[in-house]
């Protein structure tokens, strides 16, 4: 599954800008169909959420982009017989971290 985050911006972009706050009057008189208050708690926790949400999955991506460019080069480099052991076991939590990332 691939969530486009430049829509998730966008539409929270449109939405009404500040901080949503969970009022049951205010959902009510606005005849929103919200069944109870935790998922009117939640929407307004979600959006709220959101922006920061965007920003950690772009940092994420970023930090897996890196990871897979220094194993790229490392796999590729010449090292002596001595250091193989050590660079191995560095491509080996690097991947062992990658893979713990969700590619979103």
């Amino acid at each position: 599954m691939t969530i486009d985050l430049d829509e998730l911006e966008r539409l929270a972009a449109a939405a009404t800008p500040g901080r949503w706050a969970h009022d049951r009057e205010w959902v009510d008189a606005l005849n929103v169909l919200l069944p109870t208050e935790a998922d009117a708690a939640f929407v307004a926790a979600a959006r709220n959420a959101l922006p920061d949400l965007i920003a950690e999955v772009r940092r994420l991506r970023e930090a897996q982009e890196r990871h897979l460019r220094l194993i790229s080069e490392l796999t590729k480099s010449e090292v002596s017989p001595a250091d193989a052991s050590d660079l191995r076991a560095q491509i080996a939590a690097l991947i062992a971290e990658v893979g713990h990332v969700v590619v979103l």
